[in-house]
């Protein structure tokens, strides 16, 4: 079956929820996939050039040939879209449903009405904001829609009841080829986050600052740079900024090129979080670094030291700095648990079955109802 994948939201995000996938179904004979330009070498991180191309009117009726190219021509019989934050993406979903009766489903791994205040993005996704109106339209009209997690499912259910859980996965094929090259002369604990998890960052603040007076021997890597952060941990000579855009394709040589020996994984409780992958998790797994995370949502019951309080993560942090054993010990459990719970190569086979799920199901409805998709060269493909 043909099936595309429209990614809306960053070059990372539509590879590990989209991307990724497809390739992995198409290196199975799972399906096969068409997509839009995807180019793993740009690091734009707000829309993509489908979106673009729908709202900009010049752009328009080229795309709509298009969709109409790929429907009548290369037979799609599924369309999977990432959230389209303008009415004209809306739009697109519904000439796709009323012209070619084909089934839309919805792709989204973020909970768009609880984003923190002090995420940079919160005031494009205030509840009244109009990529929130977007969202609930989509939600609301996708034949499915696609989750990364339980709780994030629990929060969408009263705008779709039709909602899968396809959790974030890890293609081995790739980390399993890297290795995690860690120094000899200090332990290595590593994060990473950016301006949008400045509240996750403050969790451990105070005990970066107690591990750094307590060991000589402890040097802290941050990833995501250092703009809006705390000005005791920037003049810290022991602590090393790192701000570099990286190619998705070429992230998981560039993770391991640090050396941590562990990694944080501090996160506010709040309802956005709760709803998050535990990404981090299965990155940091996938390279045998054992984790210390916060008792929080995605992070719980999973493989590693979780903590609550500031004395949870200065006596979790100094065991595992303490102990070379404990440290290799609780990274090659984790490896396992991901390997074994969050391998791509089963996950991808799961979302071929909710692919083939739902067009049967589609069939079903538009048989019963008496629909038939419009013969090649209707010309209502261009009224968008």
């Amino acid at each position: 079956m043909n099936v595309f994948f429209g990614h809306t939201m960053t070059q990372s995000s539509a590879y590990y929820r989209m991307i990724g996938y497809a390739e992995k179904m198409k290196e199975l004979k799972l399906v096969k996939y068409f997509t839009g330009n995807y180019d793993p070498e740009k690091l734009n991180s707000v829309v993509n050039e489908l979106e673009n191309r729908i709202a900009n009117p010049d752009e328009r009726k080229g795309l709509c040939e298009e969709i109409a190219f790929l429907n009548l021509k290369k037979k799609i019989k599924m369309w999977i879209f990432q959230p389209f934050s303008s009415e004209w993406g809306i739009a697109l979903v519904d000439l796709i449903h009323k012209i070619y009766v084909e089934p839309v489903l919805m792709e989204i791994d973020d909970y768009a009405f609880g984003v923190d205040s002090s995420n940079p993005n919160a005031r494009n996704y205030d509840p009244t904001a109009d990529a929130c109106t977007n969202i609930k339209h989509q939600l609301e009209m996708s034949d499915a829609v696609i989750v990364s997690t339980e709780e994030l499912k629990k929060m969408y259910l009263p705008f779709n009841k039709n909602i899968h859980v396809i959790p974030n996965a890890i293609d081995f094929s790739i980390f399993d080829k890297l290795k995690n090259n860690k120094h000899k002369s200090f332990i290595n604990i590593g994060w990473q986050g950016g301006s949008s998890h400045k509240k996750d960052l403050k969790i451990v603040e105070p005990v970066i600052k107690a591990i750094l007076k307590k060991y000589k021997n402890v040097r802290f890597t941050i990833l995501g740079g250092d703009e809006g952060m705390p000005e005791s941990l920037k003049r810290n000579k022991r602590i090393k900024w790192v701000n570099d855009w990286i190619p998705v394709n070429k992230y998981p040589a560039y993770k391991a090129s640090f050396g941590f020996d562990i990694e944080l994984a501090p996160l506010a409780d709040t309802q956005f979080n709760r709803c998050k992958s535990n990404l981090r998790y299965l990155e940091a797994s996938a390279l045998k670094i054992p984790v210390v995370a916060s008792n929080v949502g995605p992070y719980k019951n999973i493989c590693a030291a979780t903590c609550e309080t500031k004395k949870d993560w200065i006596r979790e942090l100094s065991l595992l700095i303490e102990d070379k054993t404990y440290r290799e010990t609780l990274g090659e459990e984790a490896y396992k648990d991901v390997k074994t719970n969050y391998n791509m190569i089963d996950t991808a086979k799961h979302y071929a079955i909710v692919i083939k799920k739902e067009r049967g199901l589609h069939m079903k409805r538009v048989k019963k109802i008496g629909l038939k998709a419009f013969e090649e060269g209707d010309q209502h493909v261009y009224t968008v």
